[in-house]
């Protein structure tokens, strides 16, 4: 099956679609329908195929990412400036006739310095550590959002830690509190630096809050503050409930509420659900429009039937009456807008002209294609009084009179149905308004 095929199966086919036209309305215009209902089928269909491909690639490229490269069998050490190499090798142990066969992914550690360039070499990351833990700030007599605290050197590999006088103000990794700090406030950042066997200390002098931080420099501190405080609670074990704190000591106010899972296969399952539904109601669009239809008719059939039986009344023939109606309708049709029913009617009184078909019969299959009981009743009527003039127009008052009263029973149901519908969005507006009322109270009770 093509992919032309394929897609015409999901959005539906234009055949069926213009045969679903064509057993309802008469004349022409099944190609416009069938291409008004595929053209919003494939707008839908379309649509969710894209999110489903962009949503299934992002999962696949998350899955795949991570993956090691697969290195060559070269055993020899890398240079101290450079990374170690993990290499897979095949492994085999053999003792007294049995042997076992394995596979080790063995790591490749880069040669040592010797002891003078490892001093060397700490003593010119001592020297370059000032100039590199900046970061956004312009000095470190004025530091006003995180410092960039490197754990090791990229070169060497050296390993730095970290320590902080004032924890408070600047942490061990570097992160740079405002919130309450004194403008200017001093700190001293001790790095211990190790290579090899060799090691070096050095310490830096920095003021903090010496500048008004900015709208960043605050969000940075109150995300800060936001990691302490849970990490504060995640490690607490006191008392049997955990408490979360509403406010700290230096003024910031934390709301907490509870955060949903993450990942991609609610949005996949989403996407193929709109894609089921999609694919379940490519032809509802056209079935509605169907509907419609059908419920227009169904509301102007009596008032059809009051005239005809009126100018049947005054001394017209059945045919002579709804040429008069018809055009009356073409006549006022750009006033009063489209109908279907006298639509129906107008291509049904072509046709006659044209054919010379009997009425009876058209009008058969009029209720026949509109499924109207209304409808089937009236050509019943006319095919038993088609040549009696008096009796068909009496017998036309009565079916309009119970078509009337069918039209008002109709009418009493939907006001049910809208009644009842109703209920739901009044329900909704009740709980919105309990809501409004009691959250402040709830807030201030936490």
């Amino acid at each position: 099956m093509t992919v032309q095929r394929w897609w015409d199966v999901l959005t539906g086919s234009e055949a069926r679609l213009q045969e679903m036209h064509r057993s309802f309305f008469s004349g022409g215009g099944a190609g416009e329908f069938a291409e008004r209902s595929k053209k919003t089928n494939r707008t839908i269909m379309g649509g969710a195929m894209l999110a489903l491909v962009v949503v299934a690639a992002l999962w696949l490229s998350e899955a795949a990412a991570g993956n090691g490269e697969d290195f060559s069998a070269d055993l020899s050490r890398p240079s101290p400036y450079e990374s170690g190499r993990t290499v897979d090798m095949e492994v085999e142990a053999s003792y007294e006739g049995e042997a076992v066969r394995g596979s080790a992914g063995v790591r490749i550690q880069p040669r040592e310095l010797g002891k003078a360039e490892a001093e060397a070499e700490i003593l010119r990351i001592m020297r370059s550590l000032p100039s590199r833990i900046l970061a956004g700030n312009k000095s470190l007599d004025f530091v006003n959002s995180d410092l960039d605290l490197p754990a090791s050197d990229p070169a060497t590999g050296a390993d730095i830690v970290w320590k902080s006088s004032k924890e408070t103000v600047v942490s061990d990794e570097g992160r740079v509190n405002l919130i309450g700090t004194t403008p200017g406030e001093a700190v001293t950042l001790t790095a211990r630096i190790r290579l090899y066997e060799s090691s070096g200390e050095v310490s830096i002098l920095l003021r903090a809050g010496s500048q008004a931080g900015g709208p960043e420099e605050l969000r940075a501190a109150l995300e800060q503050r936001i990691s302490e405080e849970v990490a504060s609670v995640s490690g607490s074990t006191g008392g049997e409930e955990v408490v979360l704190p509403a406010v700290s000591e230096d003024g910031v106010t934390f709301i907490w509420r509870p955060r949903g899972k993450s990942g991609h296969l609610p949005e996949l399952l989403i996407c193929a659900g709109i894609l089921f539904a999609g694919f379940h109601y490519r032809y509802r669009a056209a079935r509605k429009q169907i509907d419609a239809a059908r419920d227009e008719m169904e509301r102007d059939f009596p008032d059809f039937i009051a005239k005809l039986s009126l100018l049947l009344g005054a001394g017209l023939v059945i045919t002579s009456a709804i040429g008069r109606i018809t055009d009356d309708y073409v006549a006022s049709k750009e006033i009063r807008g489209e109908r279907r029913l006298y639509e129906e009617l107008a291509a049904l009184r072509e046709r006659m002209q044209a054919g010379n078909t009997p009425l009876v019969r058209e009008i058969t299959d009029l209720a026949r294609r509109s499924g109207l009981r209304e409808i089937a009743r009236f050509a019943s009527v006319l095919a038993d009084n088609i040549d009696k003039g008096n009796a068909l127009s009496e017998k036309l008052r009565q079916e309009s009179e119970l078509l009337w009263d069918s039209r008002k029973k109709r009418a009493e149901k939907l006001g049910h149905i809208a009644e009842t519908k109703l209920v739901f969005p009044m329900v909704l507006q009740i709980l919105c308004v309990i809501v409004i009322t009691v959250m402040p109270a709830a807030f201030e009770m936490s």
